[in-house]
């Protein structure tokens, strides 16, 4: 069998010290994984393990979809990811996905006293109003879900 001579994998946890999965809301069992050392084993490559907002904040960022004043990344998806490439030349490309800064958009509290539930625990954030399944969740109580 062809194995890869290169592999991404973008993921929607947070990655700690040896690319150990530090935090995945959705994924809690992977707690301690080291993803990119499971693929180099299994395909003996070395992949590319990053956060999933920040590899797309990265492809945006090369597109040319930014500002001299930087680019904020969200993404909407099962929660709400964030990537942020600080203020450079218009004309200089980031060289790799590690220029730019993950943020965890999702959990910024947007409404403190009497917000929603979010599934990290907190009261309010943004990703319990913003997100896939938040989203969905306001359709079905307003008897618009078979619209979507």
């Amino acid at each position: 069998a062809t194995r890869p001579r290169t592999a991404v994998l973008a993921l929607p946890a947070t990655l700690g010290a040896e690319g150990r999965v530090s935090r995945w809301p959705g994924r809690p069992s992977w707690r301690g994984r080291r993803p990119a050392a499971e693929l180099a084993a299994r395909w003996n490559t070395a992949p590319l393990v990053r956060d999933d907002a920040l590899l797309a904040g990265y492809a945006e960022a090369r597109a040319g979809h930014r500002t001299r004043a930087g680019l904020l990344y969200l993404g909407i998806g099962t929660g709400v990811g964030g990537a942020w490439l600080p203020p450079r030349p218009a004309d200089t490309p980031p060289e790799g996905p590690d220029e730019l800064r993950p943020c965890e958009a999702g959990h910024l509290v947007v409404r403190p006293d009497d917000g929603p539930l979010c599934d990290c625990g907190q009261y309010g954030c943004l990703q319990a109003y913003a997100s896939g399944p938040a989203l969905l969740r306001a359709a079905e109580a307003r008897g618009e879900a078979a619209a979507l």
